[in-house]
């Protein structure tokens, strides 16, 4: 039976470093998408990217692979609980962080329409254009 407990402790630890890899996966992709010429089809994605905490994704990402790197010891030395017990209260702080950002980027997108004209009203007359054109 305990072979089979770790089995599972193995397979949800890799799936939450998965989960890392996607933070971080995501993060850069759409900050190498932010900085990309603006075009017609990426133009409202980038100014939507704009408004979002990618460095509080990253930021993330690396708390998650700390947490993933902390619970190796814990694979191998099932006898000492303390490496599970920081494992535990790091995951907590994962999802608690984790939380705290998906609450930030739910208030900005509810706040967007009401912020739209200072938007428009900062971006370079070539977004502009191309939002127009778009829209």
């Amino acid at each position: 039976m305990p072979n089979k407990l770790m089995l599972v402790f193995f397979g949800t630890d890799f799936l939450f470093a998965c989960c890392g890899g996607l933070l971080i996966g995501f993060s850069l992709m759409a900050e190498s998408a932010m900085h990309a010429s603006p075009t017609i089809a990426n133009v409202a994605q980038q100014l939507l990217l704009k408004q979002c905490p990618l460095t509080g994704g990253l930021v993330n990402a690396i708390f998650v692979f700390i947490t993933f790197l902390l619970s190796l010891p814990a694979l191998f030395l099932p006898q000492n609980r303390g490496w599970l017990r920081a494992q535990g209260w790091l995951v907590v702080f994962c999802a608690t962080f984790t939380l705290v950002l998906g609450v930030a980027i739910w208030f900005t997108t509810l706040q967007t329409r009401a912020h739209l004209g200072a938007l428009w009203a900062t971006e370079s007359p070539l977004t502009q254009s191309l939002l127009q054109q778009k829209v």
